[in-house]
C-alpha cells in the first residue's frame, strides 16, 4: 500500500513541477522574464517536498533522523526570536529536551501525547507567576517552554503521526494540504484580496486569500483520498476542514513570534524563504491537532 500511494503521489509531484518548469520558460521566453532567482525558489520548494517525504516513506530511524534535525534548527530559530523580543529562554535546555521528545516519539509516541497538555498547563501558570511575582527565573522557565512545545512537541507528533498504521499517507496527505492551502491563500490574496485577516499578526494575508485556501484544502482532500484510503466521506471533510483552519493559525501564531521580536524571518537558512521555521511552520503546528483526530475520530 505504501509504495503504491508513493508511486501516485510521486506521479502528482512530476507533473505539477513539470508543469511549473514549462511555465516559467514561457514566461521567460515571450515576456522577457528575467527574473533568476524564480529558478533558486524552484529548486528550494523540491528540496523542501524532498527533505519531508523521502524520510517519512523510509520511516523507522530516517524519519526519525529528519524529525530531530527540524526539531534542533527550528526551536534554535524560534528561541533566538524569543530573546531578540527580550525573553531570556535557556536555549541549549530547550532544544535537547525537544530533540529527546521527538527522537521518543519513534518508539514511545504517548509520552508526547501526554507532556503536552501538561506543560502546555505549566508554561502557562509560570507566564501567570512570573509577570505577577516578577520573577526571571520564572520567565525564562516559561520562555523555554514555548520552544519545546513549539515547536518541539509538536514535531514529535508528526513523528507519531509516522508510526500510526497507514502513517505514510498521513503525512502525504497533511503536507500536500497544508502546502496547498498556503499556494490557494498567496495566489487568490495576491490577486484579489483586499481586506486584511489579521493585520496585527500578518499585515499580507487577506480574508479572501484565507477563504481560496480553505476551499481549496477541503476541496482537494478529496482527490488526495488514495493516500488515506481508511478514512470515509466525513472524516475527509472533516481532516480537510481541520487542517485548512488549523493550518492558516499556525501560520498566524509564527508570525506573531516573528512581530513580537520584529523580525521578517527567523533566520536566513533557506534561500529566498527566510528560516527553516519559517517554511515547515504550518506543518508543524498542524501536527498534534491531526495526530488526534486520528486517534480519536479516524479509521
Amino acid at each position: 500500500m505504501k509504495d503504491e500511494i508513493a508511486l501516485q503521489f510521486l506521479q502528482i509531484v512530476i507533473l505539477l513541477f513539470a508543469a511549473a518548469a514549462a511555465w516559467i520558460m514561457l514566461a521567460w521566453r515571450r515576456r522577457g522574464f528575467r527574473e533568476s532567482r524564480i529558478w533558486t525558489v524552484y529548486c528550494v520548494e523540491m528540496g523542501i517536498v524532498t527533505t519531508i517525504l523521502v524520510p517519512a516513506y523510509l520511516g523507522g530511524i530516517w524519519l526519525g533522523a529528519m524529525a530531530v534535525g527540524l526539531c534542533a534548527v527550528t526551536c534554535w530559530e524560534l528561541y533566538g526570536a524569543l530573546h531578540a523580543a527580550g525573553d531570556r529562554p535557556r536555549r541549549h535546555v530547550g532544544v535537547a529536551v525537544s530533540c529527546v521528545f521527538v527522537g521518543s516519539a519513534l518508539f514511545r509516541p504517548e509520552l508526547s501525547v501526554i507532556a503536552l497538555p501538561v506543560l502546555l498547563a505549566v508554561a502557562l501558570l509560570a507566564r501567570f507567576a512570573a509577570s505577577r511575582l516578577d520573577s526571571p527565573t520564572l520567565a525564562s522557565g516559561s520562555s523555554t517552554l514555548v520552544g519545546i512545545l513549539f515547536p518541539g512537541l509538536c514535531i514529535a507528533h508528526f513523528v507519531a503521526i509516522g508510526t500510526l498504521e497507514g502513517g505514510f499517507g498521513y503525512l502525504v496527505f497533511l503536507y500536500a494540504l497544508i502546502e496547498i492551502n498556503d499556494v490557494a491563500a498567496f495566489l487568490v490574496g495576491g490577486a484579489i484580496g483586499r481586506r486584511k485577516l489579521w493585520p496585527g499578526l500578518s499585515s499580507n494575508k487577506t480574508v479572501e486569500g484565507s477563504l481560496a485556501g480553505a476551499l481549496a484544502c477541503v476541496a482537494l482532500a478529496f482527490p488526495l483520498s488514495f493516500t488515506v484510503p481508511g478514512l470515509s466521506v466525513a472524516q475527509l471533510l472533516g481532516a480537510g476542514l481541520l487542517l485548512a483552519v488549523a493550518g492558516q493559525a499556525g501560520d498566524l501564531i509564527a508570525s506573531g513570534f516573528k512581530r513580537r521580536a520584529e523580525i521578517k524571518d527567523f533566520s536566513e537558512l533557506v534561500p529566498t524563504q527566510g528560516g527553516v521555521l519559517d517554511v515547515y511552520d504550518s506543518v508543524v503546528a498542524v501536527s498534534p491537532l491531526f495526530y488526534y483526530y486520528l486517534r480519536l475520530g479516524g479509521p
